[in-house]
């Protein structure tokens, strides 16, 4: 009955219901659905209001302390035991203020401040117990000030329901127990608090509603901004890389069709008198076409994990004879620049079960990096270690190095492709997302250490479970 009532005014105020989905709202409890955005709306909330949280308990306090003054003149005859209540009520309220200033506060700030709040209207109700008549009913008006207390620190509209509640029953006790007081002032004390306690419970309930309406709103939109800035993100992502696919495609494309128009044009003569110019030429088109093919092979392979389709034969082999033969694959790739190509391993044998071809694509696209970053002369260095978890392959070079701010980008393919462009060396972008997908597939992981000036060094781990033991 009440859920039906609340939800008809609330139909009647709104046109639409922000919370649905996972901002769907209990509206009786004033609480979401979802536990994890409710500790999270909770926090925010405490956070932002502590400051005026201390605030209006330091009002409190002065407030509630400034009736020493009436005890003065009126209770002089009990001066001494009021000083004690407004001493121990200001002392709960001194706690709260203290407690705000831990991290963990919003975990337990509406029970401490509604304990605060109920001992106020207590220590409020203890000096109308001992107050003689007339003075009585001149104190009542205090628990109104307890009631708008409760409303300013942003108790939930539960526990300010409650404590009035409590409030208003625990003095009507007294008023028949041990206070004397006319019926006409017991009728219109009656009358002033509950009404204004009907008036604070409802204030409550509405401020807390569009507490939370408000939290949704600025949530959902935030969301909305993160999915426009990442759609926007992801366009220009994709019109670079694009660009530079058609850079990358360009390049080989271009020197297979001039190696292919010569050899048909016979520019150098006689297929037959020359075919030592002409041999030199299909080298051309040969390495060009593979280095194409590469490229094609990597965006697929790419496509393919990332839509779960990628997968890896398995079977044992050696990887000391892998490493080797990926830095021969490399013989002649670093001939210009004369690079040394170093092989450090105090293993002999090394087997393990996974993917050879795969494993081996990464390993030579981390010394086709190396090389292609280090200086004439430098030293690129592959490593084979046994560790406890399994096995660990490192490519060192001498190169540049990587900025910190870029060490974690240069593995997701459309980030690193962004600045590509503006980059001193060519290249797509995908040669470091594709080791740490395929090492990934191995279920072993990634890591780079990086100094500027001083060079690059990528670890690949490869774990235990996938080693054979002979």
């Amino acid at each position: 009955m009440l859920k039906a009532l609340i939800n008809y005014v609330l139909s009647k105020m709104e046109k639409e219901n922000p919370f649905s989905g996972i901002f769907s709202l209990n509206i009786v409890a004033l609480a979401f659905s979802d536990p994890a955005i409710e500790q999270h709306f909770t926090k925010e909330r405490v956070d932002t209001s502590k400051p005026f949280i201390r605030l209006t308990c330091i009002i409190a306090i002065l407030y509630y302390s400034a009736f020493l003054f009436l005890d003065v003149y009126l209770q002089s005859g009990i001066l001494y035991q009021c000083i004690v209540i407004r001493g121990l009520v200001v002392s709960t309220t001194i706690y709260a203020i203290f407690k705000s200033y831990q991290d963990d506060f919003y975990k337990y700030v509406n029970r401490l401040l509604a304990f605060s709040v109920f001992c106020a209207g207590l220590g409020v109700l203890a000096i109308i117990a001992i107050s003689q008549a007339p003075l009585t009913y001149l104190y009542y008006s205090g628990l109104i000030m307890v009631f708008i207390f409760a409303v300013f620190v942003n108790l939930k509209y539960q526990h300010s329901f409650l404590i009035s509640v409590f409030t208003i029953t625990i003095y009507n006790i007294l008023l028949f127990v041990c206070v004397d007081m006319e019926n006409l002032h017991i009728v219109v004390s009656n009358v002033f608090l509950i009404s204004g306690a009907l008036i604070f419970a409802v204030s409550s309930y509405y401020q807390e509603y569009y507490l939370r309406r408000s939290y949704v709103m600025t949530r959902c939109f935030e969301k909305e901004q993160q999915a426009k800035e990442f759609a926007e993100a992801a366009n220009r992502a994709k019109t670079e890389f694009l660009t530079i696919m058609n850079h990358e495609f360009r390049t080989p494309l271009t020197t297979i069709r001039a190696n292919s128009e010569m050899i048909d044009l016979e520019v150098f003569g006689s297929l037959a008198e020359n075919q030592g110019q002409y041999k030199e030429l299909a080298g051309h088109i040969k390495k060009s076409s593979m280095h194409l093919l590469e490229l094609i092979n990597q965006t697929l392979d790419i496509a393919k994990n990332n839509a779960g389709m990628l997968s890896v034969q398995e079977h044992a082999f050696d990887l000391v004879a892998m490493l080797q033969d990926s830095l021969s694959l490399m013989d002649g790739y670093e001939a210009d620049k004369h690079i040394h190509l170093v092989f450090e391993s105090t293993l002999t044998e090394a087997m393990f079960n996974g993917d050879e071809q795969r494993l081996k694509q990464a390993i030579v696209n981390l010394l086709s990096n190396a090389i292609k970053f280090s200086k004439t002369g430098q030293t690129v260095t592959v490593i084979l270690e046994r560790t406890d978890d399994g096995y660990a392959v490192m490519v060192r070079d001498e190169g540049a190095g990587i900025p910190d701010d870029d060490q974690e980008k240069i593995f997701r393919p459309f980030e690193q492709s962004r600045n590509a462009m503006t980059r001193k060396h060519d290249g797509t972008g995908l040669g470091l997302p594709f080791v740490k997908q395929i090492t990934e597939l191995h279920r072993g992981t990634v890591t780079l250490h990086s100094t500027l000036g001083k060079g690059t060094m990528v670890r690949v781990t490869l774990p235990v479970l996938r080693k054979v033991v002979l």
